[in-house]
């Protein structure tokens, strides 16, 4: 069944919803939906909410609510991706398996060796954001994922939870790799937040990962072989995500 996001905070069965101009067009213009057709519907809270199409429009179709659809897919703990900027698909790519995968936040950064530079970070802002709303609409889930604005390493590390706990990816690690410092280091039931920190094509500078262990970082490695950036994304997750029960 197809699902819509609805910008509406407060949503009871017997209640009609109009979606959004961009939402309008995909149902009506997009799938060519009929008045009366079932679509499930989401708006930001955990709850999703199955509704009948009482209008079509490609500007503002309207959806009456039938009832509320309890589901858990979101994962229970907080996970923060922390990526470098990368060329412009492979930040794409990171960003859809980030949403698929179950992450909250998506906080790039550009640091010392990153290739890429934005002069205005707003398009890119907002091609990340049309991205994150149609995986979560493809993947199920209720809650878009947050994604900041690329600001500099630093800037970035002190945005981040106080009581977090901060891992940094880095090819030249002596430590753990990164399952078995999850696996020694995180329960699976505690509640703080992680974060995980991937680097960009050139790799970090000594000087910015000796800035992270001052501030908290534990330096893990993904294994034997140098990763691409969007590559060691995706295993970090996978790896994290999959200690954590969520995979």
């Amino acid at each position: 069944m197809h699902r819509f996001f609805v910008n509406v905070a407060c949503i009871e069965p017997g209640q009609t919803v109009a979606l959004g101009r961009d939402e309008s067009h995909h149902l009506a213009t997009v799938l060519r939906l009929k008045h009366g057709e079932q679509v499930l519907l989401f708006n930001n809270s955990g709850k999703q909410y199955r509704g009948e199409i009482a209008t079509v429009s490609s500007c503002s179709s309207i959806v009456r609510i039938l009832k509320e659809e309890r589901i858990a897919v979101e994962a229970a703990r907080l996970v923060i991706l922390c990526p470098a900027l990368t060329k412009h698909t492979a930040m794409d790519l990171i960003v859809e398996k980030a949403v698929e995968l179950g992450v909250a936040q998506i906080r790039p950064f550009f640091s010392k060796r990153t290739i890429i530079r934005f002069k205005t970070g707003a398009p890119r802002l907002s091609r990340w954001q049309k991205i994150i709303l149609a995986a979560t609409k493809q993947c199920g889930r209720t809650r878009l994922a947050d994604i900041h604005a690329p600001v500099c390493f630093e800037a970035m590390i002190k945005t981040l939870p106080a009581d977090a706990i901060k891992v940094l990816l880095w090819e030249k690690s002596q430590g753990k790799l990164l399952s078995t410092f999850l696996r020694e280091n995180v329960p699976v039931s505690a509640s703080q937040p992680l974060v995980l920190a991937i680097g960009p094509e050139g790799g970090f500078e000594e000087s910015e990962v000796q800035y992270a262990v001052e501030q908290g970082f534990h330096l893990v490695s993904c294994g034997k072989r140098i990763l691409r950036s969007e590559t060691a994304v995706l295993a970090a997750l996978a790896t994290t995500m999959a200690h954590i029960s969520e995979i």
